[in-house]
């Protein structure tokens, strides 16, 4: 019988949880031959008795090896994959679960993809004892493909249960029976040299967090251990090729375990291994030197630094807390949105809101220069974890950062997003999430508020008669002389727009385009729904700004609310198959109602502008705040991004 696909399954102590994973294998729905090559370690309960009824009842799918004395996690799976015959591989253990149709669509990208060596997908963590999801484990940074030194970078960044590769990229002598523990990084790392990795944006496995998992007992000192031998293998087999990548990973290791025993109060070890971080090759962090100095500090003041570190910011996990995983969204048409299980600790991020990015100049709404942007950029992937918005709110992210999180995020959804921003986060890898205002998207029209300035900018004429009741008297005069003097009005113009009901708004608007009807309308300058799937492949995440771009708090009737962001919601789920988590409030502005109406229509995040970090113990998912990013010299955008600029604010108004 030709052998298609081999599971590598390892299994001990597994009992409770043995026939639930064998039967999520055998259920699946596959057009090819395969077996299961099963690996028992000499478990202590009844897992052997488990596996043997099952091989009994498969003898034609399932092998079982039983071991006759325990070898660890590395050894017998080493041992099995040896003996898989399948052209393809599948690693899978005997606590997870696969999910429909995994093996087939796994199958079938590596059939059609003959120059990638491996495919991996999203796993659901979720804890055993009440099914709640933890996390959703995924690649930090979405790319087309990945190859070796994305794997040296950022280790094994896919989740164990949810690869397969081809056999014959196996390496002919088997995994180094040194390695205790994280043996799956040292295996891709061997497979990668071959070709691509590819990645499936679908949570096609579950694996179970509970009492006996291995990464949930896995020790600091036992991973750092594996850590630095896999290290020193690989990069000698690499011929050093990759010696910078691979110093990097060696620091941040020092620091991870020195945070451990920093945290686990083991003082002289902590500052030896931190302090160890420092010799490597690498370019030094904030977090190798705060944790050196706390380390350094007599203890009542490493107890306020740590005290301070956890308050105003996300301080490293010690490698045994949960795995790590990123969420992003699903291109399949289901609505993938956290029900339950969302974790309750203080999670805190600065998020960030930019508009447009455009080299020309505007004296009404500066667009930011492409040059400043970059520098921004740059900026923070140094000093931050840019991570995607919406996946950490929600919970859906446990991942371990030792750097304060941020988040970038992009309003209304102009094509010089696609031209000016688009590159630099590509170049970068930098996730973000844009919010688009759906009718701009469906008519090819930028919002009103451009529309306006366009027109003042553009127009010939030096007057207006706004024949409306309430019209304030210092409006009135608008005898202009110059240009000049009109852009001066506009500016006060605007600031007065924003204060009325949303249908005096729209009277007196009509009212500027009927008499400033000497200039056309713009053109070309909103992205399309082309435009807006191609960039959600390019690791952003599509939101709402509404479907109009109203002011939301100025919406007299609740139907009308509704019908504004219900229809948006309902645009961007037509267009891109995924229904939006987030609604970003126009001009930041926002009341009870609108909050209520958002989650009517099924939005789970609301955000407004706000120019302090986000802080679960302060603002709920629906007061999100965001600081705002100008086109101004980069001291002013430091100040606003660490946080200081209030602050100025504040003692110079007093």
């Amino acid at each position: 019988m030709n052998i298609k696909l081999s599971v590598a399954f390892t299994t001990y102590n597994h009992e409770k949880y043995l026939s639930q994973s064998l039967d999520s294998i055998l259920s699946q729905k596959v057009n090819f031959n395969y077996e299961i090559v099963l690996g028992e370690d000499a478990s202590k309960d009844r897992t052997r008795e488990i596996a043997e009824n099952y091989r009994k009842k498969y003898p034609g799918i399932i092998r079982a090896v039983y071991r006759d004395h325990n070898l660890g996690y590395t050894v017998n799976f080493d041992g099995i994959l040896k003996q898989c015959r399948g052209e393809y591989i599948a690693i899978f253990d005997g606590d997870d679960i696969m999910l429909p149709g995994k093996l087939q669509r796994q199958v079938d990208f590596l059939d059609s993809h003959p120059d990638y060596v491996m495919v991996g997908h999203d796993v659901r963590v979720f804890e055993n004892e009440n099914g709640k999801t933890i996390s959703i484990a995924s690649p930090g940074v979405i790319k087309e493909f990945y190859v070796l030194e994305d794997v040296i970078k950022h280790g094994s960044f896919i989740g164990n249960c949810s690869k397969m590769f081809r056999a014959k990229c196996l390496p002919a002598e088997g995994i180094d029976h040194r390695i205790k523990y994280i043996a799956d990084w040292y295996l891709t790392m061997k497979i990668a040299k071959f070709g691509k990795i590819g990645y499936l944006p679908e949570i096609l496995s579950d694996y179970r967090w509970h009492a006996e998992s291995i990464m949930r007992n896995l020790r600091g000192k036992d991973h750092f251990a594996d850590k630095m031998l896999i290290i020193e293998l690989i990069n000698k087999q690499l011929n050093y090729k990759y010696e910078k990548l691979f110093n990097r990973q060696k620091a941040y290791a020092f620091l991870v375990y020195g945070i451990n025993e920093l945290l686990e109060h083991n003082i002289s070890s902590a500052r030896a291994k931190i302090f160890q971080s420092f010799k490597e090759k690498y370019n030094y962090s904030f977090s190798q030197f705060f944790y050196l100095v706390v380390a350094f500090s007599p203890k009542p003041l490493r107890t306020s630094l740590l005290r301070l570190r956890n308050q105003y910011n996300h301080p490293i996990q010690p490698v045994s807390e949960k795995p790590v995983g990123q969420k992003i969204l699903s291109p399949s048409g289901n609505r993938k949105q956290s029900q339950s299980g969302m974790e309750t600790k203080t999670r805190k991020i600065t998020v960030l809101l930019f508009h447009r990015i455009h080299p020309v100049r505007d004296l009404l709404w500066d667009p930011m220069d492409p040059l400043v942007f970059e520098n921004i950029i740059i900026y923070l992937k140094k000093n931050f974890s840019i991570i995607p918005l919406e996946p950490y709110l929600l919970g859906l992210s446990s991942a371990a950062f030792s750097k304060p999180l941020c988040a970038v995020t992009f309003d209304d959804g102009y094509k010089d997003f696609i031209h000016y921003a688009l590159p630099v986060l590509n170049k970068h890898q930098v996730p973000a999430s844009v919010y688009i205002i759906t009718n701009s998207v469906n008519q090819g029209i930028p919002p009103w508020t451009y529309i306006r300035n366009h027109l003042f900018l553009n127009t010939s004429k030096l007057n207006l008669n706004i024949n409306t009741e309430g019209f304030p008297t210092e409006l009135q005069n608008t005898g202009w002389k110059t240009r000049e003097e009109r852009i001066v009005y506009a500016k006060k113009f605007n600031l007065f727009l924003k204060t009325l009901s949303e249908g005096k708004r729209i009277e007196i608007n009509q009212q500027i385009n009927d008499q400033f009807n000497d200039v056309p309308l713009p053109d070309g300058i909103m992205m399309n729904w082309d435009d807006i799937r191609e960039i959600s492949n390019h690791n952003c995440i599509i939101g709402s700004h509404s479907a109009g771009h109203p002011v939301l708090s100025k919406i007299l009737s609740k139907d009308e609310l509704l019908t504004e962001l219900k229809e948006s919601a309902e645009a961007i789920e037509k267009n891109t198959g995924l229904f939006p988590y987030s609604i970003s409030y126009p001009f930041g502005f926002y009341n009870n109602e609108v909050i209520k109406c958002s989650k009517e229509v099924g939005y789970k995040i609301g955000l407004t502008v706000n120019p302090v970090p986000y802080n679960s113990s302060l603002h709920n998912h629906y007061e999100v705040p965001r600081i705002e990013l100008y086109n101004e010299p980069f001291l002013k955008t430091w100040l606003r991004v660490n946080n200081i600029m209030p602050a100025i604010k504040r003692i110079f108004s007093h």
